[in-house]
């Protein structure tokens, strides 16, 4: 297993995400760029992430950021984040999946909601993200029915511009501190 020998390291610990996520029942969005990875040009890292940094949004969200050396595929780095473990994820939810952040959060008080822009049994999610504490999940062929297109092209899905206002509408409508996974 790559990186075995290697302490376990999370973006969400490292940034800080950890420590108050679920702390004052405002609602939390944990956004996996995986994908994309961490750009070292710091000029080119501000033209993606600038939006977020913009005094309209600072007013009102705390804003994290955290870069980890990547290990393993996909899931591997879901189970880092959401589990803080390297184990396989349906193996891991099957025993362990209450110490998970998602389950945490929901004995906090927190609705949980994942939000994946691919078929739901991609990666077998549908069967692990309710273990590991999500109340709900919404999955690509959900989505593409409000959003009407798909991106990419070796992995086709729901375009990730079309899922904040999505996303929006949903903490709108929660009676609850949503906890949102995408």
């Amino acid at each position: 297993m790559l990186g075995r020998n290697v302490p376990i390291e999370s973006a969400a610990a490292k940034s800080g995400f950890n420590g108050v996520a679920g702390t004052d029942g405002r609602n939390i969005i944990l956004v996996m760029v995986e994908g994309l990875g961490y750009l070292t040009d710091p000029t080119a890292r501000r033209q993606i992430d600038s939006p977020l940094f913009d005094a309209r949004i600072t007013d009102k969200y705390r804003i994290t950021e955290g870069s980890v050396v990547y290990y393993g595929s996909t899931t591997a780095g879901e189970m880092r984040e959401l589990c803080e473990t390297r184990g396989p994820y349906l193996e891991f939810s099957k025993t362990h999946g209450t110490s998970c952040l998602p389950a945490r959060l929901r004995t906090r008080g927190y609705a949980t909601m994942a939000v994946d822009a691919f078929h739901y049994s991609m990666f077998q999610r549908n069967e692990w993200y309710p273990v590991v504490g999500f109340d709900k999940e919404v999955f690509g062929e959900e989505l593409v029915k409000v959003t009407h297109r798909l991106c990419g092209n070796a992995f086709r899905g729901v375009c990730d511009a079309d899922l904040p206002p999505i996303i929006a509408q949903d903490v709108a409508f929660s009676k609850k501190p949503k906890f949102i996974y995408c």
